[in-house]
C-alpha cells in the first residue's frame, strides 16, 4: 500500500512516501525541504518546482510562491492587503472573488492558489492508495476545502482516501 503524506507549506513543502512499510522522504537536490515555488512555461505547463524555480523567482516571469498563504481568502481581506505588498506577481480578483495571480501563460491570464497547490501535489507521478495533507490549525473550512479540491484534481489518489489533517493534531499525536 502506497501513501503520500505532504505538507504544502507557505515557504517549503515536505513530503514522505510510504510503500509496503518502507518510508522515504521526497527530496529536492538532496534536501527534504522543497521550496514551495513553481515556474511555468509560456504555455502554462509546469517547468520546474522547488530550488530550480526559486533560483529564478526574482528575475523570471511566470514564477509564483507563497500561494498557500492566500488560499481561500477573499481579495478584500486584510491578509490579501498585506500579502500584495510583498508579492512579485500581480494579484487580481478572480470571478469568484478569490485571488488569482496575473500570468500571461494561463487562460484568462490568471492562476489560482488552488491550482498552484494542485501542481505541487501532482508532481509525484504515481498513484497512491492514501493521500494525507496537513494544513495549519487556523485554516477555516473554505481553506481546507480548497486544499481538498487541489488534492482531488491532482488525480493521484481516490478522493475517498484523501485526508486533510490539522498540523496541531499531528503534533499532539507525537507528544
Amino acid at each position: 500500500m502506497a501513501c503520500l503524506a505532504i505538507d504544502v507549506g507557505t515557504f517549503n513543502t515536505c513530503a514522505c512516501v510510504t510503500n509496503n512499510g518502507v518510508m522515504e522522504m521526497v527530496r529536492d537536490q538532496g534536501d527534504p525541504l522543497i521550496p514551495s515555488v513553481i515556474r511555468y512555461n509560456n504555455n502554462g505547463s509546469v517547468q520546474c518546482i522547488g530550488r530550480n524555480a526559486y533560483r529564478n523567482y526574482w528575475s523570471a516571469k511566470n514564477v509564483v510562491r507563497c500561494f498557500k498563504r492566500i488560499i481561500g481568502y477573499r481579495m478584500n481581506s486584510r491578509v490579501m492587503h498585506d500579502y500584495m505588498k510583498n508579492c512579485v506577481c500581480r494579484v487580481i480578483e478572480g470571478d469568484d472573488g478569490f485571488p488569482a495571480f496575473r500570468m500571461e501563460c494561463f487562460p484568462g491570464n490568471s492562476l489560482t492558489p488552488t491550482l498552484c497547490t494542485q501542481h505541487i501535489i501532482e508532481q509525484r507521478e504515481m498513484q497512491f492508495d492514501e493521500l494525507i495533507i496537513t494544513v495549519p490549525a487556523f485554516f477555516d473550512n473554505i481553506q481546507k476545502n480548497e486544499v481538498l479540491k487541489a488534492a482531488t484534481a491532482a488525480g493521484i489518489c481516490n478522493e475517498d482516501n484523501i485526508k486533510i489533517w490539522l498540523e496541531s493534531k499531528i503534533a499532539e499525536s507525537w507528544s
